[in-house]
């Protein structure tokens, strides 16, 4: 991409472009834009990077060329600084020099830190598909709302995350280091979505090592041991509902949400994604708020198509699971899925694994760029899957990727 038009930032939905030309005429280390503040520029400007852009192209243009788009008042005044030297000229109602000689706009009740939250909430609700994880984003900021109160984002201090971050640490409900680490990095975005929308916004403070939870993302990972999947499997076998949470989970790696969504437009067990013997172009559910989602395909146990429930909530899955798991003591659901995903990795290869995981797989360029599973990649999948029945099901020996019977491999007697 030509570097005069700059790149795009997802995360915040805003242009940028850093250039000698633009910084000799603002003053700034680079141009940012959001897409938000365009349409504010130009109505007509649609909320898609691809047809934003244009409009991006043409707001920098005015900016080499000394022109005017038609923006706000404080914009215009910002651009036009290099002809309304200090006290020579009478600032329009409404503006004024901060210390440094800036100009910015006086404080208004539209120009708050709860109505940028609002409008973030907003457009958060807008584009991501788990409304769940909008919940999460709206909790974690209504905290960070009741420390600052009704102020302005140029007044945000570092009193006011020391804060934030002392009441997440003795926050009663997000209680795992993991979820206090997220509600801190959910403000830092906050923060940094500020710094996009006021040009003039810098929070030095969001990058300090003092507000990171120290061993969020440490800690030894559980797993089931092949001994233990095969007998759950066994134990199972007069459980319909924890035969289908266990063989789902094992076969196509599902996670709770991945089979409770029976409605979900785009994900959730449905009987229209099983075509023939394969869970067809399915995506999981915790990849449902990118942009850009992959769809796996899953050739199923012929055990697992018997097992197959539609329709079940939470209560009716997730309990009868847990207290199957809790009678046996047998390691979390969730945890299948590394156990799963490591044996198939040792055994048959790292790319089955990351299919297995329907995971974006890397491309020669270094994009990704796998959407749906080709012919092939199906194949190389129902490969390892078969393997994974015989070793799981069926209970014949492991063997290593050259075909050879591993040492001390899985001999459990094979399933009833």
């Amino acid at each position: 991409m030509d570097e005069m038009l700059g790149t795009f930032d997802k995360a915040n939905r805003c242009f940028v472009v850093e250039r000698e030309e633009y910084r000799r005429i603002t003053g700034k280390p680079n141009v940012r834009m959001s897409i938000r503040r365009l349409q504010k520029l130009y109505p007509e400007c649609p909320n898609d990077e691809r047809g934003a852009r244009p409009f991006w192209n043409r707001y920098l243009k005015s900016v080499l060329l000394g022109e005017t788009p038609n923006e706000s008042e404080l914009e215009r005044l910002r651009y036009k600084d290099l002809y309304w030297s200090r006290g020579e000229m009478e600032l329009p109602k409404g503006f004024y020099r901060d210390k440094n000689g800036t100009i910015q706009q006086k404080t208004t009740k539209q120009n708050t830190v709860k109505t940028e939250v609002d409008a973030y909430l907003e457009r958060r609700t807008q584009t991501y598909k788990n409304k769940k994880a909008v919940l999460l984003v709206k909790q974690y900021l209504n905290l960070f709302l009741s420390i600052t109160g009704e102020i302005r984002p140029d007044q945000i201090t570092r009193q006011h995350s020391e804060a934030y971050h002392q009441k997440v640490i003795q926050h009663k409900t997000w209680k795992s280091k993991r979820s206090k680490a997220n509600a801190m990095q959910r403000l830092n975005s906050f923060l940094k979505h500020l710094e996009t929308v006021f040009t003039n916004l810098h929070f030095g403070f969001r990058h300090a090592a003092d507000f990171k939870v120290k061993g969020a993302n440490v800690g030894q990972k559980e797993q089931w041991t092949i001994e233990e999947v095969q007998l759950a499997i066994k134990l199972s076998k007069d459980n319909p509902r924890v035969r289908f949470a266990l063989l789902m989970a094992i076969n196509t790696g599902a996670y709770w949400g991945d089979l409770m969504k029976a409605h979900g437009q785009y994900h959730g067990l449905q009987e229209a994604d099983i075509k023939g013997e394969y869970l067809s172009e399915v995506s999981r559910e915790k990849n449902n708020t990118k942009d850009r989602i992959t769809k796996g395909t899953w050739w199923l146990f012929p055990e697992t198509s018997q097992a197959l429930l539609f329709g079940l909530s939470k209560s009716q899955l997730e309990a009868t699971f847990t207290s199957f798991r809790d009678e046996h003591g047998l390691p979390k659901f969730l945890d299948i899925r590394k156990t799963i995903s490591q044996l198939v990795h040792d055994d048959i290869g790292e790319t089955e694994a990351r299919l297995w995981r329907c995971e974006e797989l890397p491309g020669c360029i270094g994009n990704n760029y796998v959407r749906v599973f080709s012919e092939e990649q199906i194949a190389d999948l129902k490969r390892a899957l078969v393997y994974v029945r015989e070793v799981l099901v069926e209970g014949k020996p492991r063997r290593n990727k050259q075909g050879e019977v591993r040492t001390g491999g899985a001999t459990s007697e094979a399933m009833s």
